[in-house]
This record gives C-alpha cells, structure tokens and sequence, in this order.
C-alpha cells in the first residue's frame, strides 16, 4: 500500500499531463455529474443545517449497530469449532480419506 500511494502521488499527475490532451470540459456539462449533483447538494445542505441533529442520529444508530454486530458473530462463530478457524484443506477436490483412523500399515488390498 505504501507503493501504492507514492505511485498515485508521483506518477498519476505525469501521466495526467502526458496522456490527456485537448479541452477538458467542467463537471455542468456531464449529465451524470449534474445528476449526481442535484441529488448531493440538497442531502450536503441539510447536514451542515442540522449537523446536531445527524449527530445525534449517528450516536442512536451506534447501539443498534453494535448490536448486529455481536449477533451476526455469535452466528458465524458458533457454528466454528475451537481450533479449526484456519483450517485450510490441501487435498483435491472429491478426494475422501477412507482409513485415517484405520492401522496405517493396512494398504486398502481386498486379499
């Protein structure tokens, strides 16, 4: 991730001035911009108008957010057995291990 940002900080803008050539036209003009505007400034006004107020609906959501939380894990690791949570299977597929818990000196011969 550290490459990652030195390259977006040193290489993107060089290769932004190589690459893009002619007249880059403003947001207004794109009809998906000016749509994703409409619908952004109006939901922008009202939080900084009412910022208590989403305030206060971010710390009431917290509870039930932790909440679900907690469930969902309880759910996901009772069915997991102690010990077992990074078990990773090695055998192909289909392969069934009949005799593990057999004497290993028995070959499996029927004769």
């Amino acid at each position: 991730m550290f490459f990652a940002a030195i390259l977006a900080i040193t290489l993107a803008p060089v290769l932004m001035t190589l690459l893009i050539r002619g007249k880059i036209a403003p947001e207004t003009k794109n009809p998906l911009n000016r749509f994703l505007i409409s619908i952004y400034e109006p939901a922008l006004d009202f939080v900084l108008r009412f910022r208590g107020l989403v305030l206060l609906g971010a710390l009431g959501a917290a509870p039930i957010d932790a909440f679900s939380v907690c469930e969902a894990r309880q759910r996901i690791y009772a069915a997991a057995e102690r010990g077992t949570l990074l078990y990773m299977p090695t055998a192909v597929p289909g392969y069934v291990d009949h005799g593990s818990d057999e004497d290993s000196s028995n070959t499996g011969s029927t004769t």
